[in-house]
């Protein structure tokens, strides 16, 4: 009968077993799982190392070629924006250079006969009318601007020359209503001082005209709307510049307003 002390002096090949040697089942499991084909090659493995950086790299540049045409498009509609606005500015400013015009020409006319209405034709007098008395309130629009730069796509506009000229177009515009906004101030300060219940009585352009220019304030307007824009109010500059710009885009961008 053996004792438990013999019992466990009984296997010398597992006394002498290294601490670190790996049991027989353990080192199948390596083997089966961390040992290479027996024909395996270096050269396989550059291979598709190979495949698979290619794959990555085609990946990224076919996301990126999809932003950038996103981008595109996305400033191209934009442009088509601010194109149109451009366009109803333009048309805008055509209007009050018409009105402008018109008040130039009663100015000049009046001023000619002031002293001798008698002798004016009455039907000129009658085709100013009281065209000197009107009121504007300029409005150009800046939204479609303002929404192409919040968007934070102006700066991916291509052409930097006319990124700027944009801007510089839009602050053209704002500089003209800002002059119109204060000659159409000066008229009505001057309108507010006049009563206006002559015109009520009078029968005829020769008579109104007559006793309008009677008032100082109301040959103030006459004075103002023959100096304020001087000689010419066309606004050559301002619509070439933005037949210009319009120009450039429609052309760059094959858009139409």
């Amino acid at each position: 009968m053996s004792t438990p002390a013999s019992r466990r002096s009984a296997s010398p090949k597992q006394k002498d077993r290294p601490a670190e040697e790996m049991p027989r089942g353990e080192d199948r499991n390596f083997r089966r799982y961390f040992s290479l084909p027996r024909n395996w090659h270096i050269g396989d493995y550059l291979c598709n190392l190979s495949i698979v950086t290619l794959g990555i790299i085609i990946t990224f540049a076919g996301n990126g070629l999809i932003d950038r045409h996103r981008k595109a498009n996305d400033v191209r509609n934009q442009m088509q924006l601010v194109l149109t606005e451009l366009h109803d500015n333009a048309t805008l400013l055509s209007l009050y250079r018409e009105q402008v015009t018109a008040e130039q020409q009663s100015s000049r006319y009046l001023l000619a006969h002031m002293d001798d209405l008698q002798h004016a034709s009455l039907d000129t007098l009658a085709h100013y009318g009281s065209v000197l008395y009107q009121i504007e309130s300029p409005n150009f629009n800046y939204d479609a601007l303002e929404m192409f730069k919040l968007s934070g796509l102006f700066p991916s506009i291509k052409d930097k020359q006319l990124a700027t000229n944009i801007l510089k177009c839009y602050e053209v515009l704002q500089i003209v209503e800002s002059s119109l906004k204060q000659y159409y101030d000066i008229k009505t300060s001057h309108l507010m001082f006049t009563d206006q219940s002559w015109t009520q009585q009078t029968t005829d352009w020769r008579e109104f005209w007559e006793v309008s220019l009677r008032y100082e304030s109301l040959r103030n307007i006459v004075f103002l709307a023959n100096s304020f824009f001087g000689a010419d109010a066309s606004f050559t500059p301002e619509f070439q510049l933005i037949d210009r710009i319009t120009g450039r885009i429609e052309t760059l961008y094959d858009l139409q307003p």
